[in-house]
């Protein structure tokens, strides 16, 4: 009975060996835990906005709303935004900070969408601008219908 419990325990352990194997192999698992991956910013490939964040404007009355998601390197990666007007240039700023993991926690190295909404009222379409960690970031306005 014991010699089938090793010999089991061999066959799982190879078993095992092997799907991790193929599994760095096809690029589906990262052994890299420390990597600070770089944010994707998610854009239509076909043209030249492919990378590009994509805003989606909204305009109710006044009110107008920017809408948006990114693709974050991890689940624990958190964002945030803020909206600044800039009085006589009508342009307003729309900040988007990524803040890492908090040290010490445990988490799953996979790609995480996270969303962002800001609004402001404006009688005029307002010229705008973005930046993602203090960086100014390219992007492209949609009209969400």
């Amino acid at each position: 009975m014991d010699q089938k419990r090793a010999l089991l325990a061999i066959i799982v352990f190879v078993a095992g060996i092997a799907l991790l194997w193929i599994f760095l192999a096809q690029g589906l698992l990262s052994l890299d835990v420390f990597r600070s991956s770089p944010v994707t910013l998610t854009g239509d490939t076909t043209k030249e906005e492919a990378n590009s964040l994509t805003l989606y404007h909204t305009q109710n009355g006044t009110t107008h709303i920017y809408e948006g998601t990114i693709e974050m390197p991890t689940p624990c990666h958190r964002l945030s935004s803020s909206i600044t007007t800039g009085g006589v240039s009508r342009t307003v700023k729309i900040k988007l900070a990524i803040a890492e993991p908090e040290e010490g926690i445990a988490c799953v190295q996979m790609m995480d969408s996270q969303s962002f909404s800001v609004s402001l009222t404006s009688r005029e379409l307002p010229n705008v601008a973005l930046s993602l960690n203090d960086k100014e970031t390219p992007f492209v306005i949609t009209e969400k219908k």
